[in-house]
Parts: C-alpha cells; structure tokens; sequence
C-alpha cells in the first residue's frame, strides 16, 4: 500500500477488511450486467415510437397544407408560417 510521505501512521487498529473490489464486489457485477445487456426495444417500445412517427408525419403533413392554403387565399407569409408552425408543435406536442 502507498502512503503520501507526510503521512505518519503512529498506531491503528483495523476496522474492516477488504474482500473484493472494483467487478469482484456486488455493484462491480450488477454494472457489467446491465452494460452487457442489448439495448433492444420492447414491443411496446416499438409501438409507441411507431405511432409517434405517425402523428408527427399526419401534423406536419397538415401543416404544409394549411400553409399551401392560406398562401393561396390571402398571400401573408409571416402568419401562415406562424400557423405552420403553431400547427406542427400543437400536434407533435402531444404525444
């Protein structure tokens, strides 16, 4: 065992004593198993993200339409891109 040099140890009695470290003791094991595992998605995972995907693509699906028509009725740029994107996080903030 190194000491620092200033340290000066003039009597002790051990408390404990050291069985294992690092992976040999309980928390090194449980890490390697939960840094082993895969990372795969549950079935419900999967879901969740599909139809996330969904109503993110159905949002901006309508907000681009939204956009075309209000273009096409009255031509104000700055508020049919406020209302495009008002209409897109409105949707996606949802899920």
């Amino acid at each position: 065992m190194a000491l620092p040099a200033d340290l000066r140890v003039i009597q002790c009695t051990p408390d404990m004593v050291v069985i294992a470290t690092g992976d040999e003791t309980f928390m090194g094991r449980t890490a390697q198993l939960a840094s082993s595992t895969d990372n795969e998605d549950t079935p419900i995972a999967k879901e969740i993200k599909d139809f996330v995907l969904k109503v993110s693509v159905i949002a901006f699906v309508l907000g681009i339409s939204f956009f075309i028509i209000g273009m096409v009725e009255n031509g104000d740029l700055v508020g049919n891109v406020v209302f495009l994107i008002a209409t897109c996080l409105r949707a996606c903030s949802r899920r």
